[in-house]
């Protein structure tokens, strides 16, 4: 989709510079534009793109025709099914994450434990039962001469894709004895089966489950891979975003009521440098050191996980707010100095952000966007390592909304330009005008400018006033 790539299997770290389709372009389109807008203006974005048909082949009953008007007229988002049904590419994806994650195992790999009698035992007694039911089944119809003999098959079947290949021996060979000597060829006359003609059957049932048990295998190798793929970062085989937070879930559904964890992010502020001045490989190979360097510097009890390719993320359980402050410090001098895989020194500018549950957060996911809070509310600091503070994060919010209804403010015309005359101190003639900007908000009323022109300095917005008052 993204190129034309002849590697098996793809990566993440594969250039993408020549898609070869449309879809694929306007994807990467996306991408680089919200990256650049993100890197000038500090801003962080999340790209949507709505996996649907637009132009004339579109319908109005679409999501992203209902989400807009009901956006535009300030009404509600209708859902349907009482909210139980979901866009089918968010569905199979639950599902996916579902299997993979939550067990672990895939989707053709079953779980032969349980408690009390185990599965195995339980799957066994299945199979010899239906072996049995077979037999009888056949005899009953009047020999293996009939095409009831078939029905041997299904615990077989059965029997390797549970237990793989050597499950398929087992029930190939047991089958071969019930529908073989011990099986009359034509039960009504008693005709016994030839040597020949049961042995020939025993190979075909038997190569048929080492066929299915193999099969069996192969898809859960592939599965396997698929799992490795949706859950651990390629690179330094830490847990992705999702999977990280899945599997530090039931630490917070277990907790003692009095125990405080820990989430610490830590951000490389010159990701964009180390890339263009080293290429994505050396950079890539350098945090997968130093994610190794991580992993040994950390409790052993801590989760590790990467969010993004600029993004270390480190969960420890049962450690306050000091504890995490410390061994926060002690990281950064071991992360900071680091090496591609081919020894060219890399130094990675890191700043790290600490949230403490449940004081800044009390779910997992909150918890990981406290941590990352406090790195976007610290960006103007000089310290290196940033704690969540709600009044900080509460005023960003505001200010994020206010710059928001200041571009709405300025495409309504609702900033009102004052003239303030200059003169010159010679003889107090009139040599020039200042202009004033001023805004008057329809519901929070008089805006000082020291409160919105700041926050258009650092967005493009300060271009915007600027034309907007010059025509």
């Amino acid at each position: 989709v993204y190129g034309g790539n002849t590697k098996v299997p793809f990566s993440e770290a594969d250039r993408v510079d020549a898609p070869v389709s449309l879809y694929a372009a306007t994807k990467k389109a996306d991408e680089l534009m919200s990256h650049c807008y993100a890197h000038l203006y500090r801003m962080p974005l999340t790209g949507l793109r709505f996996f649907t048909v637009y132009g004339p082949w579109g319908r109005p009953d679409m999501a992203m025709w209902l989400f807009t008007e009901a956006i535009l007229a300030g009404g509600a988002i209708k859902g349907f099914n009482h909210g139980r049904m979901k866009d089918f590419t968010v569905t199979g994806y639950d599902f996916f994450y579902r299997q993979t994650c939550t067990v672990e195992r895939g989707w053709f790999v079953i779980d032969l434990q349980s408690d009390g009698l185990p599965k195995r035992a339980l799957f066994i007694l299945i199979i010899i039962s239906l072996l049995l039911l077979c037999w009888w089944v056949v005899f009953l119809s009047g020999g293996s001469a009939l095409p009831h003999v078939h029905l041997v098959y299904v615990p077989i079947i059965i029997s390797a894709f549970v237990f793989g290949p050597p499950g398929g021996v087992a029930a190939g060979v047991a089958g071969a004895a019930l529908m073989g000597p011990l099986m009359p060829l034509d039960v009504a006359t008693g005709q016994e089966q030839s040597f020949v003609n049961w042995s020939l059957r025993g190979a075909y049932l038997t190569g048929f489950g080492i066929l299915v048990g193999g099969f069996r295998w192969a898809l859960n190798a592939r599965n396997d891979k698929i799992v490795e793929a949706l859950n651990y970062d390629s690179e330094t085989k830490l847990y992705r975003t999702s999977a990280f937070l899945h599997h530090i879930s039931d630490t917070f559904a277990n907790r003692p009521e009095n125990q405080r964890d820990a989430m610490i992010q830590f951000a490389v502020k010159n990701y964009d440098e180390l890339i263009v001045a080293f290429g994505l490989e050396a950079y890539e190979s350098a945090i997968q050191g130093a994610s190794a360097r991580l992993g040994r510097a950390v409790p052993e009890a801590s989760v590790l996980g990467r969010s993004g390719r600029d993004r270390l993320n480190v969960f420890l359980p049962d450690c306050d707010r000091p504890d995490a402050l410390q061994i926060t410090a002690q990281i950064l001098e071991i992360l900071e100095h680091s090496e591609d895989a081919t020894g060219v020194a890399l130094v990675l500018s890191l700043e790290a952000g600490i949230a403490i549950s449940p004081d800044d957060a009390d779910a997992p996911g909150e918890l990981l966007r406290a941590a990352a809070a406090a790195i976007a509310d610290g960006a103007l600091a000089s310290a290196q390592v940033h704690s969540f503070d709600r009044r900080t994060n509460d005023l960003r919010k505001e200010n994020l909304q206010l710059l928001a209804e200041l571009r709405r403010a300025l495409m309504n015309e609702g900033l009102a330009f004052y003239a303030q005359p200059k003169a010159r101190c010679r003889d107090l003639s009139f040599c020039g005008a200042e202009l004033l900007v001023r805004w008057s908000h329809p519901e929070r009323g008089f805006i000082p400018p020291d409160q919105f022109i700041p926050l258009a300095e650092r967005s493009h917005l300060r271009g915007a006033i600027t034309t907007y008052a010059l025509r």
